[in-house]
């Protein structure tokens, strides 16, 4: 698992988004069963938000892709637009801190994301947010994100990742 992320992440092998994208979206079905169900979803009931974890501008340079944001599209695909909608303005990655692979203590990763992010409070406010990323380890991405959408107004958020 960890050769096929790594491929998907840093070797341009985008066509793996379709697999985890899928297996990310059995699991927040699996997860959040009757929110999902748009046969007893409230008419007109806000969608919930599926977000990437974004990258800085200038790593989305140099890789050419989000893969978070891969996998999200995929998931949207997967739900067919019914209840989740893929929102990639809401949160954006305003530091270009290294590489959370590269930072070896757990307290390192969460000192090094601190700030990291960016929300807007005029899209998030009051809504349900899904993140989306390929790999988590301490959470420190996920911990942060959450805490920035929050803070701009977010209801809920809720984090899925491929890989543990």
């Amino acid at each position: 698992m960890r050769k096929v992320i790594w491929r998907f992440k840093y070797r341009n092998a985008r066509d793996i988004a379709k697999c985890f994208g899928e297996r990310l979206y059995e699991e927040i079905l699996n997860e959040l069963g009757d929110e999902l169900d748009a046969s007893i979803r409230p008419t007109g009931a806000d969608p919930i938000f599926i977000v990437p974890i974004p990258l800085h501008k200038k790593r989305f340079r140099e890789r050419g892709y989000n893969q978070s944001e891969l996998l999200a599209r995929e998931i949207i695909k997967c739900d067919n637009n019914k209840i989740l909608q893929l929102e990639t303005s809401a949160l954006k990655r305003t530091q270009n801190t290294k590489p959370q692979a590269k930072a070896e203590k757990r307290a390192s990763r969460f000192k090094n994301l601190f700030g990291a992010f960016t929300a807007e409070s005029a899209i998030v406010r009051g809504k349900h947010i899904i993140l989306i990323d390929d790999v988590t380890t301490t959470g420190a991405t996920f911990s942060e994100a959450r805490k920035t959408l929050l803070q701009a107004g977010a209801r809920t958020v809720r984090a899925y990742a491929v890989a543990h």
